[in-house]
């Protein structure tokens, strides 16, 4: 099975990205390393679902667990879902939004917590 999670940090806070078609046998694994991702430094989580292609009602399910979750620690769930694809007719039709705040850009998602999105190409800033 390929996986289909990559996990990396933006200041505090976690990102969870997935790709490709994810569905109910990933599901157990995926929710395991997003809830070990999470600590008490941060105060939220992303998953971006840009490079995801297809997503099962175990998916969902998983999606609206998280907003749960999160919620009972007062912590935020933000999801990237690009407009116009599968997973955006899917989310919209289940009203994830009710849940958890949805962009359709990651550095939006980022910029949502206060932390700027890294960026490797760009070098520091200079100092006068």
């Amino acid at each position: 099975m390929i996986d289909p999670l990559q996990i990396e940090r933006h200041g505090t806070v976690p990102v969870g990205r997935l790709s490709g078609e994810v569905d109910i046998s990933h599901v157990p694994v995926v929710r395991d390393r997003l809830f070990s991702a999470l600590d008490n430094h941060g105060n939220g989580l992303v998953i971006d679902l840009s490079d995801t292609s297809y997503v099962d009602s175990a998916v969902v399910n998983l999606l609206f667990e998280l907003a749960d979750r999160l919620g009972t620690h007062q912590l935020r769930l933000v999801v990237v879902v690009p407009e116009g694809g599968l997973v955006d007719r899917v989310l919209t039709i289940v009203d994830l939004s009710s849940v958890a705040d949805v962009y359709r850009r990651f550095d939006d998602a980022i910029q949502a917590f206060g932390t700027e999105p890294s960026s490797p190409a760009s070098p520091p800033p200079a100092r006068p």
